[in-house]
């Protein structure tokens, strides 16, 4: 199991966050990607060990999903979460621009969305990948920037350098 933690809190009102994949999970492999108050209280794309893309969340330490579909490398490329007056919504897109709406949630009921927190994890069946790696292309922000102190742009990341920003640090790891 692995988790990196986005190093502060940003912004997600009127915005939205987007993760590529260029290489997905494999058969015994799998991958989140939560938008959260913390550890206990977060919304969460999930790919599992069988290849199903879940759809689902926390609070107060009691995980539910509540709707999924087998994951698509072509057509869940993209995972988009945004906000809108309060609402979460969980999209998913094959090329990063045209969007599919498959869930949504009430964030708000949970944590002020003007202090959002990014998780990206994942987890590998044994000791070695059964199927190789994989990988985030890169995760970034859209919308109207000019929030102080931390913008949403702040935990963009292409993760084409071989480094962790400063924006990320090791949640943690088993």
């Amino acid at each position: 199991y692995f988790q990196i933690d986005s190093s502060a809190s940003f912004d997600l009102r009127g915005r939205t966050m987007v993760l590529e994949l260029s290489v997905p999970p494999g058969p015994g492999q799998s991958l989140w990607w939560d938008i959260a108050r913390d550890h206990e209280n977060y919304l969460e794309f999930y790919i599992d060990e069988a290849g199903v893309l879940n759809y689902g969340y926390e609070i107060n330490n009691a995980f539910v999903t509540f709707d999924s579909e087998q994951f698509n490398a072509s057509l869940h490329r993209f995972m988009r979460f945004r906000e809108a007056n309060g609402e979460g919504y969980y999209d998913t897109s094959p090329d990063g621009a045209e969007w599919t709406e498959r869930a949504t949630f009430s964030i708000d009921s949970v944590w002020d969305p003007a202090f959002t927190a990014v998780y990206i994890g994942g987890h590998v069946d044994g000791v070695t990948p059964s199927d190789g790696d994989m990988h985030i292309a890169r995760i970034y922000a859209e919308g109207d920037d000019t929030s102080v102190p931390c913008p949403a742009s702040s935990f963009s990341d292409d993760f084409d350098d071989n480094q962790k920003s400063g924006a990320w640090y090791r949640g943690w790891f088993s």
